[in-house]
């Protein structure tokens, strides 16, 4: 089955900082869960312009960059203010737009996943069974789902796996905060120096994400000499500090960045 996912970003947002979830640990977990259903022909990210956000083009960019996807921009109708009024966006009907003029009876796909909270996606949802089309319903926080969506609708909680701690990243996180290393601290820093230094430049592609960050850390033990879960974790926590990246929909590819400046405190302190 081919499925298309389309998320209500600013749901999505607060959502995950309501919950103390990433928003690389919820993108994630989307693309792992579209993946079980079959392949994913689109994700696309509906983002409002936020009147607050002076570089609008800016945040999309990085958007684009940061996970692989497609961004819709939505205009913004009113702003939140201190007297009470909440922001109204028009990312509904953007949808609504986009559902009705980019889906097809008998073209793929044939699910469309909706990962949001909003009852307005109640008529886009009834838009798109008009198509032919099944519909699924994802959010990461139960309480902000509209009892419409929950009666209606096949629904699925989005439930980032959690993360055991990483040494590499307890290391890594006091060269951030000025503190004090010891020689376990030292040895981890010169296994990362080590990596910048040897790393693939032939990006690595596999069809799930976890199945690259596992290939790549395969790759990383050979070459370091360490073991496994060493080597995952050192991808790990360069991947919570943003240095590496899997971008998901393209191909799941892991880059990563030697040109951060975290690998000059890095190289000092190795």
């Amino acid at each position: 089955m081919l499925n298309a996912i389309y998320i209500d970003y600013h749901q999505l947002h607060l959502q995950c900082g309501k919950g103390g979830i990433s928003m690389d640990d919820a993108m994630t977990q989307i693309v792992e869960m579209g993946l079980e259903k079959g392949e994913i022909s689109e994700i696309r990210l509906f983002v409002p312009t936020y009147l607050n956000d002076t570089r609008p083009w800016h945040t999309i960019n990085e958007l684009e960059k940061k996970f692989g996807v497609e961004v819709s921009v939505c205009p913004t109708l009113t702003e939140e203010s201190e007297s009470g009024i909440k922001m109204k966006d028009a990312v509904d009907a953007k949808v609504l737009v986009w559902v009705k003029t980019h889906l097809h009876k008998g073209v793929t796909p044939n699910l469309v996943i909706f990962v949001t909270g909003d009852a307005d996606f109640i008529v886009i949802a009834h838009e798109v069974k008009k198509k032919g089309k099944k519909v699924e319903f994802w959010s990461v926080d139960t309480s902000n789902v509209n009892s419409l969506i929950k009666r209606q609708e096949t629904f699925a909680i989005i439930k980032p796996a959690s993360q055991p701690e990483n040494p590499f990243t307890e290391s890594l996180q006091k060269i951030i905060d000025e503190k004090p290393v010891d020689e376990k601290d030292r040895w981890r820093f010169a296994k990362i120096a080590q990596l910048i230094v040897l790393q693939r430049k032939k990006p690595v592609v596999k069809r799930s994400s976890k199945e690259a960050v596992n290939h790549v850390s395969l790759l990383i033990s050979a070459d370091l000499g360490i073991s496994f879960a060493e080597a995952k974790d050192l991808l790990g926590a360069l991947m919570t500090l943003e240095v590496a990246r899997i971008y998901p929909v393209i191909d799941r590819i892991v880059n990563i960045d030697a040109s951060s400046n975290l690998f000059e405190s890095i190289a000092f302190h190795a």
